[in-house]
């Protein structure tokens, strides 16, 4: 009577052990729930990176478009010849702000 009472007892106990330790893993393993939120976050913010990396482009593009010949804005040229050359007219006051 008593043998089958460790038995299952026993088998309870390797069970549960067995349930704890997928379970720990599940949550805490290389590839848990821990690590999918983590990888997700990462994702979130290099998803966010893109974003505005694709809108300095596209300003960039914008401002190139305006240098070409069959486009060209002449205060554009202008504004960027003074900039790079660093002259100015005696009656011009230079405002510069961070683009």
């Amino acid at each position: 009577m008593r043998r089958p009472l460790i038995r299952n007892a026993l088998r309870s106990l390797l069970f549960t052990g067995a349930l704890a330790y997928l379970g720990f893993h599940a949550v805490q393993g290389e590839h848990g729930l821990y690590a999918l939120l983590v990888q997700q976050h990462r994702k979130d913010v290099l998803t966010q990176e893109l974003s505005k990396a694709k809108a300095e482009r596209e300003k960039l593009e914008h401002r190139v478009s305006l240098l070409r010949p069959e486009t060209l804005d002449r205060d554009l040229l202008d504004e960027q010849s003074r900039r790079y050359l660093g002259v100015i007219g005696k009656d011009e006051i230079v405002i510069t702000t961070d683009e």
